[in-house]
């Protein structure tokens, strides 16, 4: 690149501090702005603007915003053309920060499986029912192949996965918390929640399940309705604290049947 072309290389040094937030960024041009901080300190660049793809609106709030950070190597070039006072960035290029590329580890798992269990400091399945004979399956962090898995990764460690590795595609939503939601290949649906979970519906909500159910609870359970029915046969184990009518033709007792207001 030569010192008259309009097209640069350089590197992000600031974000955030755009007063019109519209996630324009402070970038030193190769070749162009010196590297001297003290002739030329940040806040003296030129405010360089992001070229956003045809999938984000940039208006009227519709679209995707723009994620460099400080350090970010960006392209672009300079609208005025030689006056190189309105920079734009096309895009960024990843590079190799000592040996590691800059390029998500999730996204390289495959080519080195120690990648695996340290992945964004992910946190471990909580396997909740373990005891009770039963584990939901475990992430399929190790079937995963380069370069296959398509990742997004945000300064906070959210992390969203659309897999495509053959045979072993995969969507993968990830909270820092721990709280995660994954697809697997065989269409199994995995939901973590390392907190309290809350489901408001404001309708009718139907749930129809072809195979068996179990719900366990660790702590107490409260079901509440202004009518409640139970069809089919029903077994309780343990006691039975029943506050109220019971309204039934007949129940049992020892084999016998007896009105149950008797």
């Amino acid at each position: 690149m030569n010192n008259n072309s309009t097209f640069f290389y350089g590197v992000v040094e600031a974000v955030g501090t755009d007063p019109l937030k519209v996630f324009r960024y402070k970038v030193r041009v190769h070749h162009h702005h010196t590297t001297n901080t003290t002739k030329l300190p940040t806040e003296a660049l030129p405010w360089a603007q992001c070229i956003l793809p045809v999938t984000s609106a940039g208006i009227s709030g519709v679209g995707e915003t723009p994620a460099l950070m400080i350090g970010t190597t960006v392209v672009g070039f300079f609208a005025d053309g030689d006056n190189r006072q309105i920079p734009i960035i096309l895009g960024t290029l990843a590079g190799v920060t000592g040996t590691e590329p800059d390029v998500s580890s999730i996204a390289r798992r495959g080519e080195n499986t120690s990648l695996i269990p340290g992945v964004v400091g992910r946190k471990a399945a909580l396997h909740v029912g373990t005891v009770n004979g039963w584990t939901p399956p475990v992430y399929g962090w190790s079937q995963s192949l380069y370069p296959y898995n398509h990742v997004k990764t945000t300064e906070g460690g959210h992390v969203i996965e659309i897999d495509d590795t053959p045979g072993h595609q995969r969507y993968h939503q990830y909270h820092p918390s721990g709280t995660s939601t994954e697809i697997h290949s065989n269409g199994d649906n995995v939901v973590q929640v390392t907190g309290t979970s809350y489901r408001l519906v404001s309708g009718s909500e139907y749930m129809s399940i072809a195979g068996s159910t179990q719900i366990i609870v660790a702590g107490t359970v409260l079901i509440r309705g202004s009518s409640i029915t139970i069809e089919g046969n029903t077994t309780i184990t343990g006691n039975l604290n029943v506050s109220g009518r019971i309204d039934a033709a007949s129940v049992y007792q020892g084999g016998v049947a007896v009105d149950p207001l008797d």
